[in-house]
Order: C-alpha cells, then structure tokens, then sequence
C-alpha cells in the first residue's frame, strides 16, 4: 500500500512540476492543499499611486475546495481588489492596489490570505512591498553658506542665497526637445570668509522618469575654489537630450558640496552644502513631427518675417502657434480661435536672420517645422 501511495504522490509533483516551488515553505504531504508562490510586483512608475502584483495559487493532491483572496497591511488608506477573486484550480492571479496617495515611501510587509469557508482552511502569505514613486529626498545642512548661487540651462536662470539645505525651483519648467543640446552653467559660493575651500557639484537628470537618478543621468560640473559666487569648473556643460528621454516633465536635481567631505550623491541628507530642484519638459525631436495635423505647410520658407500657416484640424479648438529660436527660447506666441480649416499669416517685426522652430497645437496634437527668416 505505501507504494501505491508514494507513486500517486509523485505522479501529482510531476503534474505541477511547472510551477516554482523553492518558497513553498512545506514538507511532501498526501493531503490535499493549496499555496499562494512566486509574486512578483509589477514596477511602479514614477508619480503612479498604483501597484500590481501577479501571484500563482497551485492546488496539490487533489485540492478542489473554492478559496477566496484577501489581503491585510495594505499601507495608509489603500485599497485592494483581486483577479479573480477566488479559484478552486490552479491558475495566476492579480493583486491591485489602489488610492496610495499620501502614502510614506517605505518597505511595507503585506499579508495576502486564501480563505475556504468548508470545509475551514486558512493560509497566509507575506509579501514584501517596497513604495517608491517619487525622487528621493536630499536636504543640507544650513551649518555653512555653501552653495549654489546660479543655474542657468535653457531659459532657466534662476540666482539664489542659501535660504536652506534645499530648494525647489519647479514650478516653471522648461522646454527642451530630444537630440537638441543646451548648455549648463553653475555657479557656487564656497564660503570664502571661513577659509580657502572647494565645493563640487553635481547634476542629475531623471531622463527614463523612474523616479530614480540612474547610472548615465548624473553630470559633474566640476570644483569650485575659493569664490563667493564663481562658475564651476566644467561649466558651461553641453548636454544633450537624449532621444528615448521620456515625454513629459521630469526632475534635474543640483547639489553642491563641501569637496573635502566626498563628492555629493543624489539622495544625501545633513551635508555641507545645498541642493536644487528644476523641472525639465522633454518634447520630441524638432524635426519630427508627432500627433501632427493634415496638410500642414508654411510658405513662403524662407521667408522675410512674414508667412502664412495652413492646416486641417477636426477640432474646433483654439490653436496655439510659437516660434522658437535653436536655443529653445519662445520668441513669439499667439492663440487663436479659428479651429478646422485654419489659416493665418503670421508677421513678425525686429526677428533676427536664422532658423527657428515653429510649433503648432491644439491641445491634443502637435506639429513642427523649420523655417528660415532672411
């Protein structure tokens, strides 16, 4: 008899043999049962206040009882559904967590519970929840009046003191475009009236959005030495945008720091010296027109200042027409009504000779071209 036994359980291991069972966490039973293995949670995008875990529930020596998932921990006021809600089979299943807006970033431990009401079975399953959807937190120390006093990239300019440890200057971002470069210049204030010191610093770009400063996305500016409000060894610093930096607004952090303590690091906290936030907004590459509108064309080009738009637009929305200098400076900007078939001539006074981009949208869509004024 405990050879016809031993084989039925082998013969229900190789069954299952797809699944893996190296965190089972149980000894080869001829009781029917069930387990909840290999979860793994989906990567959380930055800014996203939604996760996802994908999980196997495996039946075993004839398990065919109806169970029914539920979870406990889920951190601050979130929320939990499961897809599908209960199995009496082997079978993947969804764990989505909702509304996790406010919620700390941390390591959470999250119990996910298959309950069968008859006959009365209970199992439990911890999974370790790591939260983070947001750039890491860096802050200064105001001990010492190390600094940066200037950051100048595109149309950012923004001079400062040291009001604190960290500042953020991202409420006006600025627009720059895939595979244009722009140059990046610091200045720093190295604390000369306490002695003869240097401070590095350091730029990091989110360029993939991930909330994380990446191998590849952080920028060194160089030293400064002995100066109240000096240009940093590197600067200016061209950099170029790259061309799969993701759409969208995203972080450039500056942090300068006391150079005999280390070079700064992007999530560093209580350091001598001072960090910066700025946004960027990445737009596509100007010579390509994305989500663009019909029959879109600008004559003449070139042109001596004056020229005339056309394009076919379903929507009866206003379109926005800029023009934009190589630098990424908008020159000229105008809103009109007149959606659908749109034409107007536009004429500018005072522009200087040279290639400018212009940018047409309305809202959904978007569409650029070259043009050359004489």
């Amino acid at each position: 008899m405990a050879d016809t036994t031993d084989a039925r359980i082998l013969i229900e291991a190789v069954d299952n043999i797809f699944y893996d069972v190296s965190d089972f966490n149980f000894s080869i039973s001829a009781d029917p049962d069930f387990f909840i293995v290999n979860e793994i949670l989906t990567p959380i995008n930055c800014g996203e206040t939604t996760a996802i875990y994908n999980f196997d529930y495996v039946v075993a020596n004839g398990f065919s009882d109806n169970t029914i998932f539920s979870a406990s921990g889920i951190p601050g006021s979130g929320t939990v559904a499961f897809s599908p809600t209960n199995l009496s089979t082997s079978g993947p299943v969804t764990m989505t967590i909702s509304n996790l807006e406010g919620v700390a970033q941390d390591n959470y431990n999250i119990t996910v519970t298959g309950t069968v009401t008859s006959p009365p079975k209970t199992k439990n399953k911890i999974f370790d929840f790591s939260f983070f959807n947001d750039i890491c937190t860096s802050v200064a120390n105001t001990e010492f009046e190390t600094s940066t006093t200037l950051v100048q990239f595109n149309t950012i300019n923004q001079a400062s003191a040291k009001p604190s440890g960290y500042s953020n200057y991202s409420s006006s971002p600025t627009n720059v475009n895939r595979d244009s470069s722009y140059d990046l210049t610091v200045r720093a204030n190295t604390d000369p009236d306490d002695g003869a010191y240097t401070t590095n610093t350091m730029v990091w770009i989110d360029w993939n959005q991930n909330c994380s400063f990446d191998t590849g996305e952080d920028y060194d500016l160089g030293d400064a030495f002995n100066v109240a409000d000096g240009e940093t060894g590197n600067s200016p610093l061209a950099i170029t945008i790259p061309n799969n930096a993701v759409l969208g607004t995203t972080v450039m952090r500056v942090s300068t720091k006391y150079k005999d303590d280390g070079l700064p690091s992007s999530c560093e906290n209580s350091f001598d010296g001072e960090v910066e936030d700025y946004s960027l907004n990445i737009m596509p590459i100007l010579s390509v027109e994305e989500f663009g509108f019909e029959n879109f064309v600008v004559y003449p080009n070139p042109n001596k200042g004056e020229f005339t738009i056309k394009l076919n637009t379903a929507l009866s929305s206003k379109i926005k027409v800029e023009l934009i200098d190589l630098r990424g400076r908008v020159i000229d900007s105008n809103i009109y009504d007149d959606g659908g078939d749109f034409k107007e001539t536009i004429s500018l006074k005072e522009v200087q000779s040279g290639m400018y981009i212009l940018n047409v949208s309305d809202g959904l869509r978007q569409s650029t071209k070259k043009i050359i004024i004489e």
